[in-house]
């Protein structure tokens, strides 16, 4: 490894990230067509902004004409919490990226410092994404030897699973590329099994319009909601490369007072004015309340229904 990834690489972990790859910039011309496939299957539902720069998505040189290099870096927001015995009834379960402060703002400023301090070791040009650019990060993930795309279509790190975000830099740096890894999933079907709306309609093939993250739940599926309030983790609880205990030390993705769920009469009976104070900085605060109180009142209405 030469001295110039290594001080990369030594950058980024000073910054809490967790793995720091790297990748050639050649166009991803498999990876837009099998996007290109996902979006005109109607896949990312009411999301139209994703249908959109497939030029820039294709080739990073759409976007840094100097590109050397495609640095990909993942940052663990696991946390030693778990939902409680007694989130069952009677409380809305958070998705565990919710937990804190929303992860584009922690995020952007650690990107800005590593950054910062790559300039500061050669001077280079830079652009950065945290999933709201045209960039298709899972792929330059797959590519830099991150992970894998596991079949819930999440990235599978083998020594910290998948609860972690992805970022990405592109660099007019020169860097020695990594090589991909291995698949690992096998012949397990967990998280294909365990989806309660079949959202994973084939491997690695996710419909938003059922996928319980997706902030617009559709009529067809609102029996099948049990008790997930924000988000939904089934897909990545059932799998076994989740079991292993590693945790963030980033203390802004642990859960703010220890909620990891929300009273659902609470929710019903809260004011703007309170919402706004309680989830400043929060992923949650992107739902609004009146989704949040109609998302509340599904969950209260198929109480009955099994929790997951």
């Amino acid at each position: 490894m030469s001295s110039l990834k290594n001080k990369i690489v030594e950058i980024a972990s000073k910054y809490g990230f967790d793995i720091c790859r790297f990748a050639l910039p050649k166009p991803l011309d498999k990876e837009i067509e099998l996007y290109r496939q996902w979006i005109s299957r109607g896949y990312h539902a009411s999301m139209q902004y994703l249908d959109k720069n497939y030029d820039k998505k294709r080739n990073p040189k759409e976007i840094l004409q100097n590109i050397g290099s495609v640095i990909v870096m993942g940052h663990s927001y696991r946390t030693p919490f778990d939902y409680n015995e007694a989130d069952n009834s009677g409380y809305g379960l958070i998705s565990r990226y919710a937990w804190g402060d929303d992860y584009h703002h922690v995020l952007a400023e650690k990107l800005r410092k590593v950054i910062a301090e790559i300039k500061d070791v050669k001077e280079c040009d830079c652009v950065s994404y945290i999933d709201t650019g045209p960039v298709l990060e899972r792929a330059w993930a797959v590519r830099s030897g991150v992970g894998w795309q596991g079949k819930n279509g999440n990235i599978i790190n083998v020594s910290i699973g998948s609860y972690f975000f992805l970022c990405v830099i592109l660099t007019s740096l020169e860097i020695e590329p990594d090589k991909p890894v291995a698949e690992h999933c096998g012949t397990c079907k967990r998280c294909i099994e365990a989806c309660p709306t079949g959202a994973i309609i084939e491997p690695q093939v996710v419909d938003a319009r059922k996928c319980l993250s997706y902030w617009n739940i559709p009529d067809g599926i609102k029996s099948n909601m049990s008790n997930r309030l924000f988000g939904c983790d089934i897909c990545q609880e059932v799998c076994p490369w989740n079991n292993k205990a590693v945790f963030s030390d980033e203390m802004l993705f642990y859960p703010r007072n220890g909620e990891t769920s929300l009273n659902l009469t609470q929710i019903l009976e809260l004011e703007q004015e309170c919402f706004s104070k309680r989830f400043k900085n929060s992923p949650i605060k992107r739902k609004k309340l009146t989704g949040l109180k109609q998302i509340a009142e599904i969950i209260i209405e198929t109480s009955d229904k099994c929790n997951y």
